[in-house]
């Protein structure tokens, strides 16, 4: 099989994916309000969205450090 790089667009929307499924989930077991349900979702996605911060962050500084100018 022929390796490739990951293709991160796909990655994160499949992420988002799981988590709105997780969170239906949960709703359905425990039984949440719309309410509880909808500050899950906010914060999944808020957390994803900070590692996507962190992801660029990290890929910036390989980047620069990579960088053979003085």
């Amino acid at each position: 099989m022929k390796w490739h790089r990951t293709d991160r667009v796909s990655l994160g929307f499949g992420l988002f994916f799981l988590v709105v499924a997780a969170v239906w989930v949960i709703v359905e077991v425990s039984r949440l309000d719309a309410n509880a349900a909808t500050w899950s979702a906010v914060c999944g996605l808020f957390i994803v969205g900070l590692l996507g911060i962190a992801g660029i962050a990290a890929a910036a500084r390989r980047r620069h450090t990579d960088d053979p100018r003085p």
